[in-house]
């Protein structure tokens, strides 16, 4: 009995915690204190995520949906026999139920915490690219071009290589560490 309370308090004082965490992220954001740490703010389950890992991710750093407008993530997958110069088809059921998911996860919902920017800069534009958005951009206008020809990056689209907790779709710079030449 006296751990089942002592379990119950430690989850109780935990929610507490997290409580006022999120109210002083909140005050703190408001009032333009610097955000350390973006990660997604809805759930996804596990099995779904998983899936969308699996056919997207096997190529690249399976993106945050949140980062672009539903139209985009229509187009994208609707050119998948030409994407970004190779061919990413999948069967008509699969790319059917990614795209629904994809949709439903995109920037008007709100899904990571940086959507609502990315979805202001893309305007009225139908970008397919999340490394082309003005937001992202303007995120890295400090970086050289040399930076995104290195070995270890290759390209822009390459967030993981800088952002080491891409995969977790995790953008701070706090925690980014660029390449030596």
């Amino acid at each position: 009995m006296r751990r089942k309370m002592t379990g119950i308090s430690i989850l109780l004082i935990t929610t507490a915690l997290a409580t006022v965490a999120l109210a002083d992220h909140g005050h703190r954001e408001h009032h333009g204190h610097r955000r350390t740490k973006a990660a997604p703010t809805t759930a996804i389950p596990a099995e779904e995520l998983a899936r969308y890992r699996e056919e997207c991710g096997s190529c690249h750093l399976a993106y945050p949906p949140g980062l672009l407008p539903a139209r985009s993530w229509t187009r994208l997958m609707g050119g998948l026999d030409d994407h970004f110069g190779q061919n990413a088809e999948l069967d008509d059921a699969t790319r059917l139920e990614l795209t629904q998911w994809l949709e439903a996860r995109a920037a008007e919902t709100g899904s990571h915490p940086r959507s609502a920017k990315a979805l202001r800069s893309a305007g009225a534009d139908t970008p397919l690219r999340i490394s082309e958005l003005p937001y992202i951009l303007r995120k890295h206008h400090e970086l050289r071009d040399e930076v995104f020809t290195r070995p270890e990056v290759l390209s822009r689209a390459n967030c993981a290589a800088c952002h080491r907790t891409a995969e977790e779709w995790v953008f701070d710079e706090d925690s980014a560490r660029i390449p030596p030449r």
